[in-house]
């Protein structure tokens, strides 16, 4: 038993040798930068840049209708939603299809956290055209539409619940997961509750 001590003893030793070493480097690194203005200013206008670019891209998204759910009324029309954003989330439903009245809840609430993404909802029974191109047999379905081209439909909502009740974090998951969205705001604030 006493090798067993003396060894576990030398192994932590050990470690805390590397982290103490570790911990070492790093502040001599923060200390290079802080000490370094040319280093601190360069640091600073990069993230000025960011923030400006994140400013005009929330006022274009904004001048774009982003923010909400929007009601379609014209296939046309959603052809130019897909042209002028580079994100958009496109419902199929029927005014009577329970399950999209539910999920046009959940995608308004998503709208408004996820000013990235066009979301948008359609009257399946009045856009023939797309349901048919598009392959909509199913209502509601979701087609997701990533710089013009269609990169998954949600055939239901098999892909997020399978039980037909969900939160709209399940929702948000499964969208950022096919790459519709920038993060998962709600997904990560429940983590952070836990």
């Amino acid at each position: 038993k006493t090798k067993k001590k003396k060894m576990d003893q030398r192994l932590a030793a050990a470690g805390a040798q590397v982290i103490s070493q570790v911990l070492d480097d790093e502040i001599d690194r923060l200390d290079r930068v802080l000490g370094d203005e040319s280093e601190l200013k360069a640091m600073r206008e990069k993230r000025i840049q960011e923030m400006k670019k994140e400013q005009e891209n929330k006022r274009k998204w904004k001048e774009l209708g982003h923010g909400n759910l929007s009601d379609i009324n014209d296939e046309k029309e959603f052809f130019r939603h897909c042209q002028e954003s580079d994100r958009v989330v496109a419902m199929f439903t029927s005014p009577s299809n329970s399950h999209g009245a539910i999920l046009a809840q959940h995608m308004q609430a998503l709208a408004q956290h996820h000013m990235e993404t066009k979301f948008v909802k359609l009257n399946a029974e009045n856009s023939p055209f797309l349901t048919d191109k598009l392959i909509i047999r199913v209502l509601p379905s979701v087609v997701l539409v990533l710089e013009g081209r269609t990169v998954h439909t949600l055939h239901g909502l098999s892909e997020f619940t399978s039980t037909g009740k969900y939160e709209t974090w399940e929702l948000e998951r499964c969208l950022f997961n096919h790459g519709l969205l920038a993060n998962a705001k709600l997904t990560e604030s429940l983590a952070d509750r836990d």
